[in-house]
This record gives structure tokens, sequence and C-alpha cells, in this order.
């Protein structure tokens, strides 16, 4: 019974984050609590800790967490050697948390502290833990003199297994020297824990976004442009909802002089202005992406309007009306955490991100460019050369000998780029493949390699040169006859990479002019005139029916999945109903292929078309049946997230009896 209980256990702590894993890890803790084993309770507790605080409940996970404590207090002899390991590693997430919440009083933080340097103690643990919880009350106060000790103090307690994770810790440690205007410092930390390639749940992302702040202050702004394409990319890769980080490269976009980047990243990430995973988090986003606002508003562009609406407020909202937004809710938060703090600090951090300056020069961050002269859809120019050389001519990045063929030279060093994880190395060798093919009038040649050129742009987070290069690589491959069925990768990816730039209408031309060439060449042949209409056609060379066949299942393929693709675009431009209604469309089409997986994801766009246009019957439907596919593809992960969606869907609806019933 135990090793059942154990594995039960563990199954759920395999699931992805998120309601569907609470309610399985809620209703296992039930069940243990009243059926046993005991010796099983805290594992399940400590993995509903775990689902809460990751799922963005963290102040919800301080009740189970208080009960494992307490149960630890009662019978200790139930803990193994990992339960006991856990409990003592979350007491850093719950201390830690309890700085989040402005209604948590002073006192009670200042004797939680304590309370774990006691336990540490008693335990025989060591202090390291504690020591960075001393510092991190210190920096809330804000009084630098005492945080400055407090932060020395931190660094010079010896690490121990209950430190913080070795690749958290030298972000953790950057984000503080940022704050106080010690670049250098943030980038030798920063640089020396990127070369030892850690990774947890957040890193690298979380300190790359500081580095690339550090950069710039220091004026370094070719590192700094490196730094954050990285810092982007690193994002995708990260768990939770990582607002620290995107704040940064919010303010990031608009103190280098990209406003345009910027207001993009302001838009994509809009919810979050409103709930974050904790109150603390949210000021720090509130006062970046202020900063931000401000800069771009004393530029002169604070009659720009932002897909965006705020609460109460019309569709669209203007950056001034957005910056006055910020600023108020930003004030009142601060005002929170002040008089809980009995402190200046947090309105000192508004009236900062209210009063910042930039020194009017901009940091160039694409990839790959266009010329705006003359013919416009003609690469002309500099992409980043790979490391080490200057910019220039991607032509002339390395140049071939004298006797080999320039054109697979570069292709060869495109994939030794590629190899090397540099993709803008590989950017450059594939645009200089795709001219040299071009000038040759080998135009299909030259349409794929621009095509792998723009895909590493956007890899290296150059969106909008990705964009402007994905269509001129499908003009280059549809001059040289390519069939449309061929082309689904390299629309796909256009459709992707503009809805990233925040342009999806710059891929929706091309996706459906393909789609109306796949509808002429999938419709019947019209039937033949004259006296003979009836009768078996004469041919020197009669078809290859089996190759027929599969040439129009490959073209009926094809068209589902392009129906999928115009789905996700219409919905990137907002408009929810024809997204649900194509998404639902393709998702049909698919299933009757046997593309169950295909048809999950599509039924999974249309339940949240419908979710976010407010019709919560079609959304639980579509979600439900996203979430049988899942099942029947064997999709554990994907159905799991889904069965988050379907129940907080449910219960919006108020159908809580059916959401409880869920399962993953």
């Amino acid at each position: 019974m135990t090793d059942a209980a154990i594995r039960e256990v563990h199954r759920v702590s395999s699931m992805p984050y998120g309601l569907a894993r609470t309610q399985a890890a809620e209703r296992v803790v039930r069940r243990l609590e009243t059926e046993g084993p005991a010796e099983v309770v805290p594992y399940a507790l400590g993995t509903l800790v775990d689902s809460m605080f990751w799922a963005g409940e963290a102040e919800k996970s301080f009740v189970p967490f208080t009960r494992l404590v307490r149960l630890w207090e009662e019978h200790p002899e139930h803990f193994d050697e990992h339960d006991r390991h856990a409990l003592f590693w979350m007491f850093k997430w719950m201390v830690a948390d309890l700085m989040e919440f402005p209604a948590v009083p002073a006192a009670q933080i200042t004797a939680t502290i304590e309370d774990m340097a006691r336990r540490y103690r008693l335990e025989g643990l060591g202090l390291n833990a504690v020591m960075q919880q001393r510092f991190l009350w210190a920096d809330e106060l804000g009084d630098e003199a005492t945080a400055d000790a407090a932060f020395d103090a931190w660094c010079a307690t010896p690490r121990d297994e209950y430190s913080q994770c070795e690749a958290c810790e030298p972000g953790d440690r950057a984000v503080y020297l940022l704050a106080r205007s010690r670049y250098a410092e943030v980038v030798r930390i920063v640089e020396a824990a990127l070369a030892e390639s850690a990774r947890c749940a957040t890193e690298p992302a979380d300190m790359l976004s500081v580095l690339q702040l550090a950069h710039l202050a220091l004026g370094n702004d070719a590192d700094a442009a490196r730094a954050h394409r990285r810092a982007i990319a690193e994002l995708d890769e990260a768990t939770g909802e990582m607002a620290g980080a995107r704040g940064r490269l919010i303010e990031f976009c608009a103190r280098s002089g990209n406003d345009d980047a910027a207001l993009r990243r302001i838009v994509g990430d809009q919810q979050l202005l409103l709930q974050c995973e904790t109150p603390r988090a949210r000021l720090e986003l509130l006062a970046r992406v202020g900063t931000a606002t401000h800069l771009v508003r004393d530029a002169g562009g604070g009659g720009r309007v932002l897909a965006m609406s705020l609460p109460g407020a019309a569709p669209t909202t203007t950056v001034a009306e957005l910056d006055d937004w910020l600023r108020a809710e930003a004030t009142a938060l601060a005002a929170a955490f002040d008089a809980r703090n009995g402190t200046t600090a947090a309105s000192r951090l508004v009236a900062r991100a209210w009063s910042a300056e930039r020194d009017g020069r901009v940091v160039d961050l694409s990839v790959l460019r266009f010329s705006p002269d003359g013919d416009a859809s003609a690469v002309a120019g500099a992409a980043v050369a790979p490391s080490g050389t200057a910019r220039g001519d991607a032509d002339a990045a390395t140049p071939p000998a004298a006797d080999t063929d320039p054109e697979a030279d570069q292709l060869a060093q495109a994939e030794r780029a590629v190899a090397d994880g540099d993709p803008e190395g590989a950017t450059a060798h594939f645009l200089a493949a795709s001219r040299l093919a071009e000038a040759a009038g080998r135009l299909a040649d030259a349409g794929w390699a621009l095509a792998n050129a723009a895909r590493f742009a956007w890899r290296a987070t150059d969106h909008a040169g990705a964009t402007a290069a994905f269509a001129r690589a499908l003009e280059l491959l549809d001059a040289a006859g390519t069939p449309p069925e061929h082309l689904v990768p390299v629309l796909s990816d256009h459709a992707e990479c503009a809805a990233d730039a925040g342009v999806p209408e710059a891929a929706l031309p091309a996706v459906r002019a393909h789609v109306a060439a796949l509808d002429v060449l999938l419709a019947p042949a019209p039937p033949a005139d004259g006296p003979d209409a009836g009768s078996e056609p004469l041919a020197a060379n009669p078809p290859d029916e089996e190759l027929a066949g599969r040439t129009r299942a490959e073209r009926t393929r094809a068209r589902a999945e392009l129906t999928d693709v115009s789905a996700r675009l219409l919905a990137s431009a907002g408009n929810l109903q024809g997204a649900a209604d194509l998404a639902e469309e393709a998702a049909v089409a698919l299933a009757e292929l046997g593309a169950v997986a295909d048809a999950a994801h599509a039924f999974w766009l249309a339940g949240r078309a419908h979710r976010d246009r407010g019709d919560l019957t079609a959304a639980a439907w579509h979600l439900e049946s996203a979430s049988e596919g899942f099942d029947i593809a064997g999709d554990r992960t994907r159905r799991a997230e889904v069965a988050s969606e379907l129940i907080a869907v449910l219960r919006a609806a108020g159908r809580d009896d059916e959401a409880d019933a869920v399962r993953a």
C-alpha cells in the first residue's frame, strides 16, 4: 500500500504546474490524511506546496506548508530523509514570500526568519539560507548600509545543501548589484555563471535580463544586444510567470531606444499588469513597465495607441493613459508596502521609475535587415556576423578559399554555426548563401537558404528582420514553382514569427494565398466536353495513381494545417470569433486525417478563443475535446495543461461539481 501511495504522489509531482496538478495533489492529500499510510503524507503535502507555489498560488501554499511544519513537530518519524530535506528547503520559499505580501506584518516576518534560524540550528544545518533571508528582509526595508552589510554577510557565509540553487544564486546577487548601480560586478558574476552553463527553472533567463541592463549602463551596446536576445530566447524555456525578467526586458527596450519593441512586449505581457504571483512582484513589474512608458511618453510617444484595455476602459489605450494608470497603481501598492515596512523604500522605487532619462543613443537589436531603398523585398544588407567579426556584408563574414564553391562554403559555415549554438552566425551565412544562389538564378535554393536565415534570425529574436525574410523567401520559392504543400513549414514559421513581432496581419496574405492554391489543386477536375466525354482518356504515359493519391493526401493535410495556422494568426490579431471558427474547422479536418494530436491542439485553440470572447459553454466543450484528443495521443503533459484551463473555465461558469470531477 505504501509503494502504491508513493507512486500516486510521484505521478502527481510529474504533472505540469497548473490547476489540474494542484487539484490532483489536494485529492491525494485528503485521501492519505484519512486513509493513510501516514508516512506518505509528508511527501504528499510537500507536493501540494510545490504545486501551489509554482502555479502562481504562493499565498495559498502557506496553508499546506504550515500543516507540514506542524506534522514535523508532532510526528517526525513519518518523515524520511527526502521529506526532511524538502521541508527545510521549502522554508526559504515561504519566508521569502511572506515579504512579498504587504498584509503580512513586519513583526511576523522578523519572527519567522528567527524561527527558521532556530530550526536550522537545532537540525545542525548550515546558515547560508538564513543569511540570505536576513539580507532579503534588510533589502526590502530599504536602508542601503544595512542591506549592504547583510548582503556581504550572506556572500561570506559558506554554501551548504540548503543554499540557494547554484544556478539561481548568481542571478539573485546580480539583481541586488544592479539596483546598487554596481554594473561591473554584475557583468563579472553573470558572465562567470554563464560560463558554467548552470540551468534551473528560471535561469539563465533571469540573470541574462539583469546582464543586458548592466551592459547598457556601461555603454557595451553590442554585448547588451546579445544578452537581450539571449534572454528572450531563454525566457521561452523558463518556468513560471517570470515577471522580473519580463519587466527588465521591457525596460531595456525603452532605455535602448527601441520603443516599438518595448510597446509590443507590454501588450504581450499585459495580463501581468493586473495580477502577478505576488504583490511585490507586481510592484517591481509596474515600476519597470512604468519606466518604459514614461520614457516613450517623454520622447513624444504619449499618443501612441496600444491594443490593450485598462480596467473599465475602452479596448485600446494610449501610452499616456497607460503611463498614468501604471503610476497610480504603483503608487498605491508602494504605499501599502511602506506602511507595513515603516520606511519609504517602495515609494522611492516608484519615484525613480518615473524620473528615468535616456541619453539618446539607440542600440541596434537587428540580426538581419532589408533595405528600404529600391526593391523593398530584396535582401540588401547587413546581418550580424559571427562572434569576433565586424558587422558588415554577410557575404564577407568569412571569405571562402579560392578553390571552393562560395555558396557551398557559406552553407557549410552556416551548419557549423548551428552546431555551435550561434544563431547570429547561422543567419549571416544562410543569408550570404541565399544571395549567391539568387544571383546565379537558382531561386529555389535562394528561397530555402533565406528561409533558414529567417528562422535563425527569429531564434536570435530579430522578429522584424525574420518576418521580412520569411516573406521574401516565400516569394522566391513561389517564383521557383515550389508546390504549396511543401511550403507549410515556412508558412507556419512566418506566421508564428509575425505574431511574435506583433504584426500577425503581415503573414495572413501569404497563408491565404497558399490555401487558395491548394483549393484549386484539390478541386475535382471539370467534366470533358464533346462526344468522347465519358470515354477513358488516352495517354502515352498514364498517371501513377498511387503517386497521385499520395500527393492529394499531402495537399489535404497541408490544407488542414494552414487552416490551423490561419486560426492562430486571427487569434493573435484579436479576431477571436474568426479564430475559433477556423480552429474548429482545422480540428475536424485533422481528426478525419488521423492526426489526433494536431486536432487536439486545434480544439485547444478554439477553446481558448471562445473563453477569451466570453463563451464559457463553447470553451468548455472544445477544451474537453482537446483533453480527449491528448488522452488518445498519449500526451499526458498537454492533457494536464488543458485540464487546468478546463477547470478554470468550469469554475468561472459556476459548474464547480464538473470542475471537481476533471482529472488529468
